[in-house]
C-alpha cells in the first residue's frame, strides 16, 4: 500500500509518496504532479506557496518524508543507480564520498567516456577539430571559441583527456 506524508513546508498543499509520486491539492483539486527528467536523469517537479516556487528533486523529498538521517548525511543515493526510480526501499543517505564511491562500484562514474559522459561539454566533433587547430592559433583561442579552459585544451591536445578518439 502506498504510503503518503505532507510535504515539510507544503503542508496542506502537497504530499509525496515513499513510492516517489507527488500530490497537489490546489484549488481543491487532487492531482498527481508528472515530474520533468533532468539532463541528468533525476526527477524535479515544481512546487508553489503563496507564489513563490520551488523546484525540488523528487527523491530528495522521498528521503526526508521516509528515512531518518541521525547522521546528518547531505545526499540521497539510489541504491539501484536508477536515477528515476525514486520508490523508497531504493533510496539511503550518504556522504558525497559514500556516493561516488557506490557509482563507481556500479560503473556510474568516471569510467564513460566522451559524449556518453553526463557531464560532457564538447562532441567528438569539436575535439578532433580542437587537435587540427592546435599549432595554428593559439591554444587560449582553442579555448575561448569552445568554451573550456586551456588546460582542458593542453589534455585533448596530449590525449590524456579523450584518448577514445
Amino acid at each position: 500500500m502506498e504510503n503518503w506524508k505532507s510535504i515539510t513546508g507544503y503542508e496542506g498543499l502537497y504530499e509525496v509518496s515513499d513510492l516517489g509520486r507527488i500530490k497537489s491539492y490546489h484549488r481543491n483539486n487532487v492531482t498527481l504532479l508528472n515530474p520533468a527528467k533532468m539532463k541528468k536523469g533525476y526527477l524535479r517537479v515544481r512546487l508553489t506557496n503563496k507564489n513563490k516556487g520551488f523546484s525540488p528533486l523528487v527523491h530528495v523529498l522521498v528521503a526526508k518524508a521516509f528515512i531518518p538521517n541521525p547522521e546528518n548525511k547531505q545526499q540521497v543515493n539510489h541504491k539501484d543507480g536508477i536515477k528515476w526510480n525514486n520508490n523508497v526501499d531504493n533510496l539511503e543517505w550518504n556522504t558525497q564520498s559514500e556516493n561516488q564511491i557506490h557509482a563507481r562500484k556500479l560503473g556510474l562514474f568516471g569510467d564513460i567516456n566522451g559524449e556518453n559522459n553526463n557531464y560532457h561539454k564538447l562532441t567528438e566533433s569539436d575535439v578532433l577539430q580542437i587537435r587540427s587547430l592546435h599549432g595554428t592559433i593559439r591554444d587560449a583561442e582553442i579555448a575561448r571559441l569552445y568554451n573550456v579552459t586551456q588546460a582542458c585544451v593542453y589534455l585533448i591536445v596530449k590525449r590524456k583527456k579523450w584518448k577514445h578518439i
